[in-house]
């Protein structure tokens, strides 16, 4: 059996593995591999992780944590910062039905071994799963895998492939794995072994009993999902039974709540009708006694009391009635004043809305406007210490021709006593010849600077 594939990534090649691990784009994206079963994406699923977005985030979140404990000498484009492990699982394993245990015990065995916060998810493939040639023309099947997304940290130098992935390492990885396999299945994962050291006899037996083993462990198997759903039957039955339960007390309650209401109403309606006799009693005796009344001044001062009676409760009616109005009336204005208020909110912020979706384009452009103003405005100052520049220069060629035209064709013995003499005579001011001809000539060169300036508009 092939031992554990290291393949070192980068953060930017990990993103990129997405397309491979992710669960969604493993089922609807387009893959170079057209071995991948489509209709068997359905089965993978990962380890560790919900999916591979946060198997990722948890390496670069893990990158960064020990990048600030330990921080490299030099961060390069091509760094390794993580490695993914693939591990195939024994064809024996998958035929016997325990290649989901025997990728959770090998998830177990690589945190165990790295670290839990180095290892940040596994993906199980069971889509891949096809017939092929191998290098010696045999025709052989693919096996299903899980991939093992994993930080290439070391306590030593922090995050660093080089220090990671050494030979050391590899081997004792594949150990720690060949002895989980061992324990947990009784199958060497990397054996050595090779069947011309045995005799024919041995090979027989041990075909013999590892066939018998299979027959056994799959019996065993059956038994055990057999005993397993039993159970979830039983467990569902007693759940159903203990809801029936439930809604027959609930039922029985309901039923004793009714009786009781029943009763409650029973007793209410009785003691009406008492009532109700009390008062017919009460209305027969009042009517007898006034039908005994034959004097009609105290028939008449019973009816002046009666209707001051019935006065004053038409009174105290009116009274209730005009304050539950006037609560009624204020109530309403109350609603009627929100509702107003919520209206006028509603359009302030609908006219808000409006004012900024009206002022964002003047904003923007606004803004354009004024870049563009300052571009304009370093074109305009280059090109006026361009001019300066250039008048400068004329300023100075014109210089040199006037000293070239005034000294071109003297001798430069005659030249030097020209210039001593124009040193020698003074005018009134104590200024010399010369120093009278050279502020003559700076003040051309001002007027000749001032007329160029604004002939091109800069004054």
């Amino acid at each position: 059996m092939a031992s554990a594939n290291w393949l070192k990534a980068t953060t930017q090649k990990a993103g990129a593995m997405k397309k491979h691990l992710g669960q969604k784009e493993r089922e609807q994206g387009n893959h170079s591999n057209k071995d991948i079963d489509r209709t068997l994406s359905k089965n993978n699923y990962s380890l560790g992780c919900s999916d591979y977005s946060e198997a990722l985030e948890s390496m670069k979140h893990r990158t960064k944590e020990v990048d600030e404990l330990i921080p490299p000498k030099r961060i390069r484009k091509d760094r390794v910062t993580c490695c993914f492990i693939e591990l195939p699982c024994p064809r024996e394993l998958t035929v016997r039905g325990l290649s989901d245990d025997f990728f959770k015990g090998a998830y177990k065995t690589l945190c165990d071994f790295f670290g839990v916060k180095n290892v940040h998810g596994g993906f199980v493939h069971k889509d891949e799963v096809h017939t092929y040639t191998d290098k010696d023309k045999t025709l052989r099947t693919s096996l299903e895998h899980i991939h093992v997304l994993v930080s290439a940290y070391t306590p030593e130098k922090g995050i660093n492939g080089k220090a990671f992935e050494t030979r050391t390492r590899l081997k004792a990885l594949n150990s720690a794995l060949d002895d989980m396999c061992f324990r947990s299945f009784g199958i060497r994962l990397n054996t050595k072994e090779t069947p011309t050291h045995k005799s024919v006899e041995r090979l027989k037996e041990e075909s013999e009993l590892m066939d018998t083993v299979n027959h056994l462990l799959n019996i065993v198997n059956d038994l055990q999902k057999a005993e397993q759903k039993a159970v979830l039957n039983a467990t569902e039955a007693e759940n159903n039974a203990l809801l029936a339960e439930e809604r027959a007390e609930r039922a029985t309650t309901l039923t004793e709540n009714v009786e009781i209401r029943k009763e409650n109403a029973k007793k209410e309606l009785e003691e009406i009708t008492r009532q109700l006799k009390i008062t017919k009693k009460e209305l027969d005796s009042a009517a007898e006694d006034l039908e005994s009344v034959l004097d009609m001044k105290a028939r008449a001062s019973e009816i002046h009391k009666i209707s001051h009676i019935f006065g004053e409760t038409v009174e105290y009616s009116k009274t209730m009635l005009e304050k539950t109005r006037a609560i009624g009336s204020e109530a309403y204005e109350r609603v009627k004043k929100a509702h107003e208020e919520r209206q006028k909110a509603a359009e302030d912020r609908a006219e808000t809305e409006e004012m900024k979706r009206s002022i964002e384009p003047l904003y923007e452009r606004a803004n354009a406007e004024h870049e563009q103003a300052v571009q304009e405005r370093k074109k305009q100052q280059q090109l006026r210490e361009n001019m300066e520049n250039e008048i400068e220069k004329r300023a100075d060629e014109l210089a040199e021709k006037k000293i070239s035209i005034m000294f071109g064709n003297i001798p430069r013995s005659k030249a030097q006593r020209l210039y001593d003499f124009c040193e020698e005579v003074k005018y009134k001011d104590g200024s010399s010849v010369l120093d009278a001809f050279e502020q003559q000539e700076q003040e051309l060169r001002e007027r000749s600077k001032k007329k160029n300036r604004e002939s091109w508009g800069l004054e």
